[in-house]
């Protein structure tokens, strides 16, 4: 995970690596595409960031906060992985 990042969602000031990506086992048996060993990548630029003033720290900006618009953009983080083509 990037540096002062400890997860994909914050909750009650704990982070959990919560979100993940599948693939099926079709894809992975007849592609010639691979996961590099260090490929799995958690965005986390600051703008998707608010200040956490229950937790400390700062937690994912939320577009919604309970029935409440804040105009960001979620509560988790994106994940994506970094893929190359086999020989």
């Amino acid at each position: 995970l990037p540096q002062n990042v400890y997860g994909t969602l914050k909750y009650r000031g704990r982070w959990y690596e919560f979100d993940h990506i599948f693939a099926s086992g079709s894809f992975i048996t007849n592609s010639s595409l691979f996961v590099n060993s260090d490929g799995k990548r958690v965005f986390a630029e600051d703008f998707l960031f608010e200040k956490d003033p229950a937790w400390l720290g700062r937690k994912p900006f939320r577009t919604f906060y309970g029935f409440e618009y804040r105009g960001g953009f979620s509560d988790h983080l994106p994940v994506y992985i970094d893929m190359r083509r086999g020989e």
